[in-house]
């Protein structure tokens, strides 16, 4: 296929001109030939092209998907998956039967089928149509959102789930990190840190803990003891003045001497060169938030309970109700099973995980009576990774914990089978006992005797743990997530 970014974008600029609808300057030439193809059929034509898969996922391909949503009636995709059809080529490959759609029909649908192409498929050996015909579904109403193809089984665990959420744009609030212009200057170790503080205290008052994607793993953060120099412009909605580096904090004027020049050029400065950009969101920084990394094989998601970290450009936050229960979905099994094929994957495996398609994710929403297990849970389990205990045991501790996180997360979505069978977690993670810093006793050792009691042999929560995969849609997840 021919990238569009190429040798310098030359094919970019030979085909902006022409007004594409599907035209993307990062995209697959292969689409225009989608949207040419469909302008050429008569008004009841069909096209089949048989092209790479990576504009069903990929940020490019969103003006592809809403080409074919809008203009055309998708009617099978065949997405075979990492199955080399070519011999000479190494091409994640689809096949895609469409037809062309009156304008006057602009809002009408028809049925999509779709089905993906298993490794145990021999081309030479099987049919391909018998193939379809056994194992074909619906695919919902197509968007620009990535269009998804998997086992019919997996789909259907998809669909079960997509149906009892609501989008988190709808209810939650997504921003991106801060972005300096110049991390050199603006990002400092504990050192300079120090050194700043020493000669000046008031330069404490700008110093804030800061974390880069790199720092981002499940629950609590590796800090690598980092600093912003929070030296903001100010948010007029909130009355809140610009910062005066040069006035009130010298230690830190001095030190951002050493960058004037290249900080006076940078594009997204504040009113002064010594400031950062306007961010209307900056005191959501200091709220309790979750944050996540943009790129990650992994998808982790840590929460910020007392708003100490501050994050940059390589990661977003999420803001507003019920972030403890949103934080155990998003590091969930459940979650990478259903949703990480939204993004698009790049060499390695890493996704993708952009605000566009991210904000689309449907999540349950619950009361604050709900949340309440799932904020104890997640409260061991930020204590654990932040008391960063090395003991083997411990570790086994943590990894049960996890399990409990999981196991509600089942519950709430698979509420009739854990009822059904007796696995009801959630009332029993209740009465596990509450943290306690001011307790004389350790938080290591507490965690250590909330696990017994949660580990006792005729506990309630040690049965569903152990015995919910015993639920066919929780043993297909289990095992097949593995990261």
């Amino acid at each position: 296929m021919f990238n569009c970014k190429k040798d310098g974008g030359k094919l970019a600029k030979l085909y902006q001109p022409y007004k594409y609808e599907t035209f993307e300057r990062t995209g697959d030439l292969y689409s225009l030939f989608y949207e040419r193809g469909t302008s050429l059929l008569n008004e009841n034509g069909i096209l089949c092209y048989i092209t790479s898969n990576k504009s069903m996922r990929a940020n490019y391909g969103a003006s592809t998907r809403q080409f074919f949503s809008e203009k055309t009636y998708p009617l099978l995709l065949i997405d075979f998956g990492n199955i080399q059809v070519f011999d000479t080529a190494t091409v994640d490959t689809n096949i895609l039967i469409l037809q062309n759609k009156p304008k006057a029909r602009i809002y009408d649908n028809k049925e999509t089928f779709a089905v993906r192409i298993n490794n145990d498929f021999n081309l030479y050996e099987h049919s391909l149509q018998e193939y379809i015909l056994k194992n074909r579904y619906i695919l919902p109403t197509l968007s620009q959102n990535s269009w998804v193809v998997g086992e019919r089984d997996i789909y259907n665990i998809k669909e079960i789930i997509e149906q009892q959420g609501v989008p988190l744009w709808k209810w939650v609030t997504i921003n991106y990190g801060l972005k300096t212009g110049l991390n050199d200057a603006f990002i400092i170790n504990s050192d300079l840190k120090n050194k700043l503080i020493e000669e000046d205290e008031k330069s404490r008052e700008l110093l804030k803990p800061i974390l880069r994607g790199k720092d981002i793993s499940a629950w609590y953060p590796k800090f690598a003891e980092l600093w912003l120099v929070n030296s903001h412009n100010g948010i007029k909605s909130k009355d809140i003045q610009r910062i005066n580096v040069k006035k009130d904090y010298p230690s830190i004027y001095n030190w951002f001497l050493n960058f004037k020049v290249k900080m006076s050029k940078r594009s997204d400065q504040g009113d002064d060169w010594t400031n950062l950009r306007n961010c209307a969101y900056l005191l959501d920084f200091e709220k309790p938030k979750i944050i996540f990394v943009e790129l990650s094989k992994y998808l982790p998601f840590i929460y910020d309970k007392y708003g100490e970290f501050y994050a940059d450009k390589t990661c977003f936050i999420i803001t507003g109700k019920h972030l403890q229960y949103l934080t155990c979905f998003l590091n969930s099994k459940l979650y990478k099973f259903c949703f990480s094929d939204n993004f698009s994957e790049l060499q390695g495996g890493t996704r993708v995980q952009s605000k566009i398609f991210f904000e689309q994710i449907p999540v349950k929403k619950i009361t604050d009576k709900i949340e309440l297990p799932f904020a104890k849970i997640l409260d061991y389990l930020v204590a654990f990774k932040k008391e960063g205990s090395t003991e083997p045991s411990d570790q086994l501790v943590f990894i049960y914990f996890e399990q409990i996180a999981n196991a509600l997360i089942y519950e709430l979505y698979f509420k009739a089978e854990f009822v059904k069978l007796d696995f009801e977690v959630a009332k029993y993670v209740n009465d596990l006992p509450e943290l306690d810093s001011n307790n004389n006793e350790s938080i290591i050792l507490q965690l250590r005797r909330a696990y017994i009691k949660a580990h006792e042999q005729n506990s309630p929560i040690r049965n569903a743990v152990e015995n919910m995969t015993s639920i066919p849609q929780i043993n297909l997840i289990n095992n097949s997530v593995t990261i």
